[in-house]
């Protein structure tokens, strides 16, 4: 009974640690952003900043995100600078990490438990996935295994229990339903403009 109250104690600490860091991640992210919406920074070089991150990208495309993309640059400076001024380097390991943790959610996506491949498995997977990457989504990985990086070192220097930022966690959850319901929207419209688009150019060609 003790090993057993014991093991659940464990699991339960762990289960808040990984709450309490991702609170910490939201609240912080939260805050770079909002001091970003007060800099000003012409459209030009935005634009010319994505060509060069994703060439796949039009410059239409690039516009319609054009608020949003002027916080993310800021943000991404920020972490840049920052990675600079403490000597953080992302190692191959850190995006097999990030790899290996998408891989893990797409299977909790499509109901698959983890529990059916070795970890070994899975970072096998992971160094595939790798290979496979074009330079967009190498990009993504790339920064996103610096953030996990930065945010970590900072947690550690950090006193930040999930405790104090309950409420901020239940926020953080709720936008992030609230986003995902809202990208689930806009690819169902997609998908349904799409097939209106089939439909028109298949009776056109019927009059035809």
């Amino acid at each position: 009974l003790e090993e057993a109250k014991e093991k659940i104690k464990k699991e339960l600490e762990k289960i808040l640690d990984e709450e309490s860091k991702t609170v910490f991640k939201y609240e912080l992210q939260k805050k770079i952003f909002d001091e970003a919406e007060k800099v000003q920074l012409p459209d030009e070089f935005i634009i010319r900043w994505q060509k060069q991150m994703y060439p796949e990208k039009s410059e239409e495309e690039i516009k319609k995100g054009l608020d949003e993309l002027k916080k993310s640059l800021i943000y991404y400076k920020l972490l840049v600078k920052y990675s600079k001024d403490k000597n953080l380097e992302v190692q191959n390991n850190d995006l097999v990490d990030v790899s290996k943790d998408r891989i893990v959610e797409t299977l909790k996506q499509y109901g698959l438990p983890t529990s059916y491949f070795t970890d070994e498995q899975l970072t096998e997977f992971a160094r595939q996935e790798l290979e496979k990457m074009d330079s967009a989504t190498l990009n993504t990985t790339y920064f996103s295994a610096l953030e996990n990086k930065i945010f970590a070192e900072l947690y550690e220097k950090t006193d930040f229990t999930s405790e104090m930022s309950f409420e901020n966690f239940k926020k953080y959850l709720d936008e992030k339903f609230k986003k995902e319901e809202e990208n689930e929207k806009e690819e169902k419209s997609e998908d349904k403009k799409e097939e209106v688009t089939e439909e028109n150019k298949e009776e056109n060609q019927d009059k035809e």
